[in-house]
């Protein structure tokens, strides 16, 4: 199997009748498909084996560059987009892109948070609200809150400057450094990896 799919190639052979494929495997339920086959009256092979001597030249014609097309194709990306992998895991970011910036990963940090509690749901737990716009984490003995529009993050009631504003995209997810929130979990660390462009998040 390939992509989990699998291929079957039948040969024709000299008598027409009805052909009964079927298909099984552990922990599946068999599958059966008949095909009929119909008599050709040519008897000429269904492949020609050409002489390679015979065939025309291949074709030396190009098509020549549109450099309007080009310029559409091959557009530069916007921004530096990056990775965010959790214990080696790259989770499934919904359409928001992380973004490296001034030395900071910003993307959907309630995915990671998210990953994250799945892992070590003893270790953290969090809330967002967000008629509020309000990410609440508590962890060990810390709890951090985020407020979209507002750049410094609550620490045990201390501000740490963050760099920049959480903000909240059109589709109601929460945009914010991860880097600046992630640590907090207990038993958490999170460093950029330049090598492979990746916020490496381990647990």
């Amino acid at each position: 199997a390939e992509c989990g799919l699998n291929r079957v190639l039948l040969r024709a052979g000299e008598q027409a009748g009805t052909v009964v494929l079927t298909a099984a495997a552990a922990g599946l339920s068999p599958a059966r498909a008949i095909l009929q086959t119909v008599f050709c009256e040519d008897d000429s092979p269904a492949v020609l084996y050409a002489d390679p001597a015979g065939l025309p030249p291949a074709s030396e014609d190009y098509f020549e560059s549109i450099p309007e097309a080009d310029e559409v194709k091959y557009i530069p990306e916007a921004e530096n987009y990056c990775k965010v992998l959790v214990n080696g895991q790259e989770p499934d970011f919904r359409g928001v892109r992380a973004v490296y910036r001034n030395g900071s990963v910003w993307g959907n940090v309630l995915c990671i948070l998210e990953r994250m509690e799945r892992i070590a749901p003893e270790r953290m737990e969090f809330r967002w609200d967000r008629d509020a716009g309000t990410l609440i984490l508590h962890s060990g003995p810390h709890t951090v809150t985020a407020q979209t529009g507002k750049t410094h993050l609550n620490v045990d009631g201390q501000e740490s400057l963050m760099d920049g504003q959480p903000w909240v995209t059109p589709e109601g997810i929460l945009v914010m450094e991860i880097n600046a929130i992630a640590p907090w979990v207990e038993g958490a660390s999170a460093q950029f990896d330049e090598k492979i462009g990746a916020l490496r998040i381990n647990l």
